[in-house]
C-alpha cells in the first residue's frame, strides 16, 4: 500500500487553487499556523476536517491523503504468480494466511479480489478436507461478491459473476448457478455479436492491425470453446461408442489442421484425456491407452513452454501479445501441475495398472513433465 502523502497533497492543491494559508484556514476555521503544520508534516488535520479540505479541493479524502488501495496490473501479477509458486511448495495454510493478509491490505483493490478468487478456484483442492474446502470457496464467493457489489469496471465484474458460478456449483447453489449462466449465455443476446462488430469497427476506423488481431483471439477462442463442448457432448455420453467416435471424427483433423497440441497443450491434452475417460468407461482399454498417448503428447508440448506460455505460429501471430495482458496467466505452478497430472491419471486409470502399454505411457508422462 502506498504511503501517505497529506502533507505535500495538501500544499500543492492549495498552491494550484491560487489560495493562501490564510485563506484556507479561514475556510476551514483554522489557523494559519495550523494548515502551515499540516503542510510541514509537524502535524495532521483532525479526523472531522478531512472532509472539509477534500469538499473544498473537489476531491476525495483518499486522493488527498494521497490514499491509493490499488495494485497495478504487474504488481497483481507477481503477486499471483508468488502464491501460486508459494502453493506448490509450501502448507496450504500458510500460503492461506498469507493471501488473507494481502486482501485485507488491498480490500478496495477489486481486479486483486478477483485474481485471488482465481488463484484459490485453482488450490482449494489442497486444503485438508472437504470441510475446509468448502470454508476456502465460501470465502472466495465473498470477495467476488464485494467485487460485483463495489467494482465500476463493468468488464470485471462480468468476469466475477461468471467465476461465482463456479463457487456456486462447489457450494451446491447449481439453481442460482443456472439462473445467472442461462442469461449470459444465451446465444441469441447482442453481446454475443459483439465481437464481430468490433473487427469491423476497426477496420472502418483504418486500424487494420488491431482489426487482425482481435480477430485471430476470437478465433481462437471460438476453437477453445468448440474443444471444450465437444468435451462436454462426450461426458454426457460417456458409454456411448458412437458418440465419441462421431466426436473424433470431426475434431481430431481440427485439432491437427490448426496445431492446437502446440497451441494450447493444456485444452488438447484436457480433450485427450477425456476421450479416453470415455473408452473406459465403454471398456475399450485399448483404445483409452490410444488416447492417453495423445494426451502425453500434448503435456509434452505444454511442459515444453516456459512458463506454460502460449506463443503462437505463423497463422496465430498475436497469441503471446495477448497473454502478456492477463494477470495471473499462469493458474498454477508447473510442480502443482506435475503433481495433479499425474496423480489424476494414476487415479482415474488405475484399473489399467500392470498393463505393459499402460506403464509405458506413465513412464513417458513422469519423462515428459521432469
Amino acid at each position: 500500500m502506498n504511503e501517505l502523502k497529506l502533507s505535500q497533497n495538501l500544499m500543492a492543491l492549495r498552491q494550484a487553487k491560487g489560495v493562501t494559508q490564510e485563506a484556507l484556514a479561514d475556510h476551514i476555521g483554522v489557523t494559519k499556523g495550523a494548515v502551515s503544520k499540516w503542510e510541514n508534516a509537524q502535524s495532521t488535520p483532525d479526523i472531522t476536517t478531512l472532509p472539509l479540505l477534500a469538499s473544498y479541493f473537489d476531491v476525495s479524502v483518499d486522493a488527498l491523503l494521497g490514499y491509493e488501495p490499488q495494485l497495478d496490473e504487474a504488481q497483481i501479477k507477481a503477486k499471483y504468480e508468488a502464491f501460486a509458486q508459494a502453493f506448490a511448495s509450501e502448507p496450504f495454510e500458510e500460503v492461506m494466511a498469507q493471501v488473507e493478509k494481502a486482501v485485507k491490505e488491498y480490500y478496495a483493490c477489486y481486479p486483486f479480489l478477483f485474481q485471488m478468487a482465481l488463484l484459490l478456484l485453482n488450490h482449494f483442492m489442497l486444503a485438508k478436507d472437504q470441510a475446509r474446502q468448502q470454508q476456502v470457496i465460501a470465502q472466495m464467493d465473498g470477495w467476488l461478491a464485494r467485487v460485483l457489489a463495489n467494482s465500476k469496471d463493468d468488464a470485471l465484474k462480468s468476469d466475477a459473476r461468471i467465476l461465482q458460478t463456479l463457487t456456486w456449483m462447489q457450494l451446491g447453489r447449481v439453481e442460482d448457478a443456472i439462473d445467472v449462466l442461462e442469461k449470459v449465455g444465451d446465444p441469441y443476446r447482442l453481446s454475443h455479436n459483439c465481437g464481430s462488430l468490433l473487427v469491423t469497427a476497426y477496420r472502418m476506423h483504418g486500424d487494420a492491425d488491431k482489426a487482425t488481431r482481435f480477430a485471430q483471439l476470437q478465433m481462437f477462442d471460438g476453437l477453445m470453446r468448440l474443444l471444450q463442448m465437444s468435451m462436454m457432448v462426450v461426458s454426457l455420453h460417456a458409454t456411448d461408442p458412437e458418440v465419441l467416435a462421431q466426436t473424433e471424427a470431426r475434431m481430431n483433423p481440427v485439432i491437427a489442421a490448426f496445431d492446437l497440441e502446440q497451441l494450447n497443450g493444456n485444452a488438447t491434452a484436457q480433450y485427450y484425456f477425456q476421450m479416453a475417460v470415455a473408452a473406459l468407461a465403454q471398456g475399450d482399454s485399448t483404445g483409452a491407452i490410444a488416447r492417453l498417448e495423445g494426451f502425453v503428447r500434448a503435456i509434452g508440448a505444454l511442459f515444453a513452454k516456459k512458463d506454460f506460455r502460449m506463443t503462437g505460429d505463423d497463422y496465430f501471430t498475436s497469441l503471446a501479445d495477448w497473454q502478456d495482458e492477463l494477470p495471473g496467466a499462469t493458474p498454477r505452478s508447473r510442480e502443482t501441475i506435475r503433481q495433479d497430472t499425474l496423480a489424476q491419471v494414476t487415479q482415474i486409470f488405475g484399473t489399467l495398472s500392470g498393463n505393459p502399454d499402460y506403464e509405458r505411457i506413465i513412464t513417458k508422462l513422469k519423462a515428459v513433465m521432469a
